[in-house]
């Protein structure tokens, strides 16, 4: 039986946190996942947060749960 590796280059392997749009690694044998989208041939992140590699699944993790809305500004009316 052999083994085939999973070749991943990554472009910064020292950095666990990626902005978005910014390269994670080559999409030629991985698969995109949660927070990731696959520009030209490679995986971009689309969150601000650490990546996690599963077998061939790529996926990011988003830094803080919550996104902006408008209800958090203070204002007392929905078209502030």
């Amino acid at each position: 039986m052999t083994v085939k590796k999973i070749n991943i280059k990554f472009i910064s392997p020292i950095m666990t946190v990626f902005l978005p749009g910014e390269t994670i690694c080559d999409s030629d044998d991985n698969i995109k996942g949660h927070g990731t989208q696959i520009v030209g041939k490679e995986i971009v992140s689309s969150y601000f947060g650490p990546s996690k590699i599963i077998n061939k699944l790529v996926t990011v993790l988003p830094h803080m749960n919550y996104r902006y809305t408008l209800r958090g500004r203070r204002c007392r009316s929905w078209t502030c």
